[in-house]
């Protein structure tokens, strides 16, 4: 795997991407994707069981918040796929993530005469869920910007989700034809 791998660097999302690509090309290649990660760690050992065919550029995010994030977000996109011409935009969850969960963890009490251990399963299967949601959910945003739309309707451009059961080392992808997350065949 060929990834640039810039870890909390501070850097702003475009001078992250801007970094990466100019590491790319000085080993004489062009980076045909852009995976989106949050900024835990998981990522880093997670990333290196998939080998992408050409070499690519890893976003590291924290959580970005308020208008000075879609800025951000926006020159990275802008700068990823119209000045680098990246071919994938993959976008990237996991289970447990902190960024993508947000609900306070509670017991419902139609769950009170459930097993503890089952609990704890459904709730497990739940967290997942929302942060499957979410991380749809934000790539119908990223979807939205019109770089990214105008790209994608161009066909030069295809969009991603992946989502990373952190507990089982198993990745899901998004199905869009199921609607559903499913295992890589």
């Amino acid at each position: 795997m060929m990834f640039a791998v810039m870890q909390n660097t501070g850097l702003r999302p475009l001078e992250q991407v801007q970094e990466q690509a100019s590491s790319i090309a000085s080993r004489g290649s062009r980076p045909a994707s852009l995976w989106w990660t949050c900024a835990d760690d998981v990522w880093d050992s997670a990333l290196e069981s998939i080998t992408p065919e050409r070499s690519a550029i890893r976003l590291s995010t924290p959580r970005l918040k308020g208008p000075e994030a879609i800025v951000q977000v926006q020159e990275a996109l802008d700068y990823s796929v119209q000045d680098i011409g990246v071919q994938h935009l993959v976008l990237c969850g996991h289970s447990r993530c902190s960024g993508l969960h947000s609900a306070p963890k509670t017991a419902s009490n139609s769950d009170a005469h459930v097993n503890p251990l089952v609990r704890g399963v459904m709730r497990r299967e739940k967290e997942n869920r929302d942060a499957q949601s979410a991380l749809l959910q934000n790539l119908r945003l990223i979807a939205d910007c019109s770089t990214v739309a105008n790209a994608v309707a161009a066909g030069t451009l295809t969009l991603h989700a992946i989502f990373y059961l952190a507990e089982s080392g198993v990745f899901l992808r998004f199905d869009e034809v199921g609607s559903k997350f499913v295992s890589f065949d």
